[in-house]
Order: structure tokens, then sequence, then C-alpha cells
């Protein structure tokens, strides 16, 4: 009989699967009882995992269901994000972007072709590839500091939904209407992504930028030699993220200081909790 391999990336998501299906219960958001449906079935999946296979499809899908399950996650969270406090606080965010930055997301984007925005949502877009590909890649022979990065990233980004509960942020997504035209592509793509996901209050910090540079950080590390790329690649992803109108700069900039600060404290409680037992 196999036995049940809860790991710390489970324990993790169980616990905050634990503390959401509470919560959820608890505040009147619409469709309160398919997100309670939605925590039940991810509790008993995450477990029938566990005792799986820790090769092949099922060893795979127990790695990185974490990562898989995001979009929903994104989009629970921006449906609490008025839970704890009743109104979006973009206007003390605003006033901190305004005293750092020009609003450069709502001057730039009417001033690009729609070419460049293309790109630059294109770039946006590859975002979700950075946080899988080389993890993925990398799988076989790497499978230890793959484990460690999803622990990682898995850590940073329930962080950020519980904080965009507590401090819910729109963003300057409710602008793009006014600044960005209907693109051919990509731009119509993540719109379609966020009208499908996002429920907004998840703009600060920003979860993109903080995911990007972990993923971005785990990438260089999997891949020495291509270390250069890597960063390169998240660095115009930063950059899109103000130029496509998703995030105030401050957004980005903070980030990709609780990226940083997540990067530290994940690796460190990953080794604690490893090296432990």
């Amino acid at each position: 009989m196999t036995s049940l391999d809860v790991g710390p990336t489970d324990r993790l998501f169980l616990g905050y699967t634990a503390v959401a299906l509470v919560t959820v219960i608890l505040a009147p958001i619409d469709g309160w009882l398919g997100w309670v449906a939605f925590h039940l079935l991810t509790f008993v999946a995450v477990l029938l995992l566990a005792r799986g296979a820790r090769e092949g499809p099922v060893g795979w899908l127990h790695l990185w269901y974490p990562v898989l399950s995001f979009p929903w996650l994104y989009r629970e969270a921006g449906a609490l994000r008025h839970v704890v406090v009743p109104v979006d606080l973009d206007a003390i965010v605003r006033g901190w972007d305004a005293a750092l930055f020009p609003a450069w997301y709502a001057i730039v984007p009417p001033r690009l072709p729609v070419a460049v925005l293309e790109g630059l949502h294109a770039v946006y877009f590859s975002y979700y590839l950075l946080l899988v590909l080389p993890g993925m890649v990398a799988g076989r022979s790497r499978r230890g500091m793959v484990r460690e990065y999803v622990f990682v990233l898995t850590a940073v980004m329930l962080a950020h939904y519980v904080a965009a509960v507590l401090f819910p942020v729109a963003g300057p997504v409710a602008l793009r209407p006014e600044v960005m035209p209907s693109g051919w592509l990509f731009v119509p793509l993540m719109d379609h992504l966020y009208g499908a996901f996002d429920r907004g209050g998840l703009a600060f910090p920003s979860t993109h930028a903080a995911a990007a540079l972990i993923a971005g950080v785990y990438a260089a590390r999997f891949f020495p030699r291509r270390r250069a790329a890597f960063a390169i690649w998240v660095l115009v992803i930063l950059v899109s993220t103000v130029l496509c109108s998703y995030h105030y700069t401050v957004d980005t900039l903070a980030g990709v200081v609780t990226g940083a600060a997540g990067l530290w404290a994940g690796r460190a409680l990953w080794q604690g909790r490893v090296s432990g037992g």
C-alpha cells in the first residue's frame, strides 16, 4: 500500500484551504456554496494525490497542483476582498504613486502603436509560461530544487491572496477601456483572462511581479547558462505590468520587494522543514 506522502507544500496548501473554507462559509459573498464545494473537493484531491504514486502523471500532478490552482484562488481572493475592508484602497496607493512617479499607466499606452502594445501584452502573458516551463523542463534532473520552487512560489502567492483581502487595491484596470485599443491577439486574450478570473483587489503588491521574480530566480538556478535571458525576461514582464495598465508603478515595485522577501523567507522555511523532517 502506498504511504501518505504529505509534504511541506501539501501542508501549506491544506492549511490555506481550511482557512479559506471557513472564511467563505462565514463571509457573505456571491457563489459561496460553489467555493465551499471547491475547497472540499480540493482538500480530498490533495489527500488522494498524497496517497498516489510519486512518479508518472500522478506524481507530476502532486507536484504542480498548487500552481495549477492559482487562477481559481486568485479569483476567490478577489471575491473576498471586501470582507474585511468594505472598499478598494486605490486612493491611498494612487497618492503614493503620484508622489513617486508620473502616471505612466495612463499617459504612455495611448501613445504607443498597437503592435507595441500587442508585444507588451504578449510579454505580460508570458509570465504564465515562466511560472511553469523552466520548472517542468528541469523536473527530472533537479526535482528537489523544483519541489523547493513550488513550495516557495505557493507560500508567496497564498500570502499575497491574504494581503489582498486585508488591503484590497483594484489597480488601474478600470482605465483600460479608455487608454487601451482592442488589439489583435494578446490584448483581447488578456482581457478575456482577466474577465474570467480577476475580481479586483489584488493589485498591491503585484502578484505578477512577485511571482515573476521568484520564477526568474529559480529558472536561473535551473539553467545557470541562461541566467541573463531569464533576468531580461523578468524585467520586461515587470515593465509590461505598468504599460499594459494592470498595475500602478508602486504596485510593481512593491511586488518586487515582497517577492524578494518571500523568496528569502520561503527558502529558509523550506530548508528548515525539510532538514527537520
